[in-house]
């Protein structure tokens, strides 16, 4: 019979389970994959506007995200509008967690701090004539040097190119860092103008039956994909659409966010079988 040889075995392991044998460095900030926007309703038809985002992975206490609603042009913030800044509160925000933010009347811990480069106005305030939505983070909001960005929708038109000479609040170009239909979603309903939506949301496709049970990665992959958003026409404001408070929220039910498998895990199961190896030869 071969020798049996542990160190190798353990070294095997920790390898698959992705894991240097160097010390852990330092947790990494927020990033795109961690969240996305769900929906945004421009009407005010309800005595406010509402959008709405969720947590596809932890998201630890303390950690800082802006919305803004300022439109970004030829590599800079070109109309400054309103700013949310969020600090999660202790205990975290868990994966699969669903919030809806009232633009008139902001959830705790929802504020419009002074002194930033990004607004002008105190909070966010929708144009019905199609806007943006951007969630970024920024270790100075003095200035807009060194914003990231996490997360953006623009309900305009369905592409992010700026159209020539025009300008405006309700115009965006693609924030620097994001990716067109991955984390950057271009929801209006045609590529000219006046062919913004009112409102749009995602909606969980029929066959979850109203609740997603799956990974983080499943349901981002369902966000990204336009067909399984609804977006309200111009008309709706003026017509009859009844969209309730929680129409933001209302179209992807209940969410249960199964965890892949964490490097740890796989290390633990590695080292496990490399004992049980050990024992039988």
């Amino acid at each position: 019979m071969k020798n049996f040889n542990l160190t190798k075995c353990l070294v095997a392991s920790a390898v698959a389970g992705g894991l240097s044998l160097a010390p852990n460095g330092a947790q990494a900030a927020v990033s795109s994959n961690d969240l996305a926007i769900i929906g945004a309703d421009l009407t005010a038809k309800n005595g406010s506007e509402f959008f709405s985002w969720i947590a596809l992975n932890d998201i630890a206490a303390g950690e800082v995200l802006y919305f803004t609603d300022s439109s970004y042009k030829s590599g800079g913030f070109e109309v400054k509008e309103g700013l949310f800044e969020y600090t999660v509160q202790a205990g975290g925000i868990s994966a699969g967690t669903v919030i809806k933010v009232d633009n008139f009347n902001p959830p705790s811990g929802y504020t419009s701090p002074l002194n930033s480069a990004y607004h002008l106005n105190a909070s966010i305030d929708f144009t019905t004539s199609g806007d943006q939505l951007l969630i970024f983070q920024d270790n100075d909001i003095s200035d807009t040097a060194g914003f990231t960005a996490l997360w953006a929708v623009n309900l305009n038109t369905d592409n992010w190119t700026f159209p020539g000479p025009e300008s405006g609040q309700s115009w965006s170009e693609l924030y620097p860092g994001l990716t067109e239909g991955v984390n950057a979603l271009a929801l209006g309903l045609g590529d000219q103008t006046g062919d913004d939506s009112e409102g749009a949301r995602f909606v969980l496709p029929d066959s979850y039956g109203g609740n997603f049970v799956g990974t983080a990665d499943e349901l981002r992959a369902l966000i990204q994909n336009e067909a399984n958003w609804e977006k309200l026409a111009e008309t709706s404001t003026s017509g009859g659409f009844n969209e309730s408070a929680d129409w933001v929220i209302e179209g992807i039910g209940n969410v249960t966010i199964i965890p892949e498998p964490s490097s740890t895990s796989l290390l633990f199961l590695g080292a496990l079988g490399c004992l049980l190896r050990r024992k039988r030869s």
